[in-house]
């Protein structure tokens, strides 16, 4: 666990008997969109010739470093090293057996083997942009915290939980003065009350790569590995779950990557995406199966609904209390819901192959959808209303709750694009790509909406301005947009048919998806 600077002499430190790797297997779909600027490193003199070394130079460790959320160059990565992947988590892969290859790090650092710094510090490189520093497992937290003014937090804190994409420091002393252990958060669900777990993903842990889950009480996280003191340096973005993206993979198949990433090995309809919430300390997806039948996966188990939606349309999810409600276009043509308030045709007809959307509003919920008529509509706590606002045809609005009240997004007949609600009734004068739809969500007491440009580009507008992102998108594909109150991600379908993110996690996945089909993004 200790981290070697260039021209020290090597030295091997390991905790004993710590727990047993949790093996993720590898994903079959890599989809290059594009490249990530990393800067090269060279001329790193120093290192005991005799050792194996793996650095810039070698093409496996460039492409990673080139392009490291392309999940298929993660094996060959960690093979350079002597090791493959043992777990994977925010896009990171975990490595092991530790081995004894010098591990290079951005920054000119390396480690003997796959430490637990060489994660800890590749993720805040590959998160952050932060070079790696000196330091050992126990001091990382600390030592970045110094250098790029990040809070440090102290494990007990009152009213102070680990987030996702913080790095913590562990330690058998109460002044983390010995080599200790690091690691990456993954995952953190902890309640008013400092109660909850969290998970870990972690190098060197019996050797090996490692993610596991860890208790929480009374603000206090229990020992990890053996380790009594802990504390984290505040790397990342205060969110309570890592955002979660549902998709169709090129397989017909339904995924999802974020915390982890894999195959629900779920058919999906061709020309249909799916939708996803987050509920509890979980995830509830809700999509159009290849019967033709609404079913839903995730916190609440794996559900056929036996209600047969219309072709080429997708059902959209809401979490709602403890439960969920999913809204969809039934095979009749009508808007339809099911879930926690039951099963319901609203008899309220919606254009052909358009898709309803879905948000909770206070203790119930509001559906926006593309009447028959061609007209922006909505329906639920605030009753059935016409909005007398004309929509494009074969598109679809979006909805989000927005100070306790919500706010649509949508391509109005002219092909522009179109907000309306809470804040009022506004003509963006944003040209839109035909057959594409907008997505929005809150963001504090705002909102944030996303959409294809008339020029195949990802624009935003809202909260943050008006943004060119400069990333082309896949011709007749929409964005998704979520947040965790005061940040927000938009995944999308690249040009080139991949996965992608930009916001609170912004990577290429490298994932594959079906032809004419959008993501959906929650947290």
């Amino acid at each position: 666990m200790r981290k070697q600077t260039v021209g020290a002499p090597r030295r091997w430190y390991g905790r004993a008997a710590l727990t047993a790797a949790i093996a993720v297997g590898q994903l079959a779909i890599a989809v290059v969109v594009g490249a990530v600027p990393a800067g090269a490193v060279a001329g790193r003199a120093g290192r005991p010739q005799s050792v194996p070394a793996f650095g810039s130079g070698n093409a496996a460790w460039d492409a990673y470093y080139k392009d490291p959320g392309n999940s298929s160059t993660w094996a060959p990565f960690c093979a350079g090293g002597g090791g493959s992947v043992k777990a994977s988590a925010l896009g990171i892969p975990a490595c092991g057996p530790t081995g004894g290859t010098d591990i290079y790090l951005e920054g000119g650092d390396y480690t003997p083997g796959f430490q637990c710094v060489e994660l800890s510090e590749r993720y805040l490189y590959v998160a952050r942009g932060w070079t790696s520093l000196g330091a050992n497992g126990a001091q990382v937290a600390e030592v970045y915290s110094a250098k790029h003014g990040a809070r440090l937090v102290r494990n007990g804190t009152a009213g102070v939980a680990p987030h996702v994409g913080d790095v913590m420091s562990f330690s058998d002393t109460s002044n983390f003065s010995d080599t200790g252990h690091t690691g990456v958060i993954t995952s953190s669900n902890i309640n008013g009350s400092g109660t909850g777990t969290i998970q870990l993903l972690s190098e060197n842990v019996l050797s090996t790569g490692n993610l596991s889950t860890f208790s929480v009480t009374d603000w206090t996280v229990a020992k990890v590995f053996g380790y009594p003191y802990s504390e984290w340096v505040q790397s990342g973005t205060g969110q309570t779950a890592a955002p979660e993206i549902a998709f169709q993979a090129t397989t017909g198949s339904l995924w999802s990557a974020g915390v982890t990433v894999g195959n629900r090995g779920l058919g999906m309809m061709k020309a249909t995406s799916p939708s996803i919430t987050v509920l509890g300390a979980s995830y509830e997806l809700a999509f159009q199966a290849n019967t033709g039948s609404l079913w839903t996966t995730g916190a609440d188990g794996t559900k056929n609904w036996s209600l047969p939606m219309a072709p080429a349309t997708s059902p959209s999810v809401t979490a709602l209390g403890s439960s969920f409600e999913v809204a969809f276009q039934g095979s009749d043509g009508d808007l339809w819901t099911a879930g926690a308030d039951g099963t319901k045709n609203w008899g309220l007809a919606m254009a052909p192959g358009t898709s309803p959307a879905i948000a909770a509003v206070g203790s119930s919920f509001e559906v926006a959808f593309q009447s028959s008529a061609g007209g922006l509509a909505t329906a639920g706590t605030a009753g059935t209303k016409g909005w007398g606002l004309g929509m494009m045809a074969a598109t679809s609005p979006a909805i989000a709750a927005v100070s306790g009240s919500y706010e649509l997004a949508f391509q109005a007949n002219t092909g522009s694009l179109y907000t309306a609600g809470v804040a009022g009734t506004k003509n963006w004068a944003l040209g839109m790509m035909k057959g594409t739809s907008p997505a929005v969500t809150a963001v504090g007491s705002s909102f944030e909406a996303a959409f294809q440009a008339n020029t195949g580009s990802l624009w935003s507008v809202g909260a943050s301005g008006t943004k060119n992102w400069d990333l082309g998108m896949m011709k007749g594909t929409s964005p998704a947009l979520g947040n965790d109150g005061g940040a927000f991600e938009v995944a999308f379908q690249a040009n080139t048919g991949s996965l992608y993110s930009e916001g609170i996690v912004g990577k290429n996945w490298g994932l594959g998806m079906m032809a004419g089909t959008s993501p959906s993004v929650a947290g």
